[in-house]
């Protein structure tokens, strides 16, 4: 069943695009990437090996991931699909434009989508309460979601993470993760057949985190947008001071 509405993506994706259009979302306020549909066929082929279908997703947007993963397990009594948005994204469609378009199609009452920032809400969620969780949103907050999505241990143990775009975009973010890759023993798998590069994480079973490294994770993580956007400030501030003083041309 999952294989054969994704063989459908391309009728799936041009049923979006007139259903957008329909409700007024501008042909450039939307965009569905070139990784879809197969991070929905990883994600498929993984749960199949996971007793729960409990599904979050960092970054909804367009729902390029959410529609063809909630249209293939919407009859699943174990699935539930969560997205949270910020909006911030100008190609970021908004919750109720999504759901308008599921709504006729699916099992009421199996997915929602939020408006709400990353961190805060993944602070919400309790222990053990995700099967699967798809980091895709502003790629300097992955380490710090990926940070509280281990130490709350929200994703159930066996559990995966994903981190997309980790050959493209999200190198450098991908990287700043390691530490906590170490520190909570996930397990790697790099999938390259996935456009712009998916990295998977398992939750192990019974590891305890080093609570020194994790000490330190949280003081790196906490700042690091913060700290790197005060640099540049100071950069620029010390720059006009030194051509007003005649040092900088």
């Amino acid at each position: 069943m999952a294989i054969t509405r994704l063989d459908a993506s391309n009728s799936l994706r041009e049923a979006l695009a007139r259903h957008y259009q329909n409700e007024g979302v501008a042909d450039e306020a939307w965009h569905i990437g070139p990784e879809h549909p197969a991070l929905e066929r990883t994600a498929l082929e993984i749960l199949e090996t996971l007793d729960g279908r409990r599904v979050l997703e960092i970054g909804f947007q367009a729902g390029g991931f959410a529609v063809p993963i909630i249209l293939t397990l919407h009859q699943d009594p174990r699935f539930r699909y969560v997205g949270v948005d910020n909006l911030a994204y100008t190609n970021s469609v908004r919750p109720t434009t999504i759901e308008n378009f599921l709504r006729s199609r699916v099992t009421p009452g199996c997915y929602e989508f939020i408006q709400s920032d990353s961190t805060r809400f993944l602070k919400t969620l309790a222990p053990s309460s995700i099967d699967l969780v798809l980091l895709d949103h502003f790629k300097p907050l992955y380490e710090r979601d990926l940070l509280v999505l281990c130490r709350r241990g929200v994703v159930k143990a066996g559990g995966v993470i994903f981190l997309h775009d980790v050959h493209a975009g999200a190198a450098s973010a991908w990287r700043n993760c390691s530490h906590l890759v170490r520190t909570f023993g996930l397990q790697v798998d790099v999938r390259a057949d996935v456009p712009a590069g998916l990295a998977i994480l398992r939750v192990p079973f019974g590891v305890r985190p080093r609570r020194l490294t994790m000490i330190s994770s949280w003081t790196i993580t906490a700042g690091r947008v913060a700290k790197d956007d005060a640099i540049l400030h100071t950069r620029r501030a010390v720059g006009r001071f030194l051509r007003k003083v005649g040092l900088r041309s």
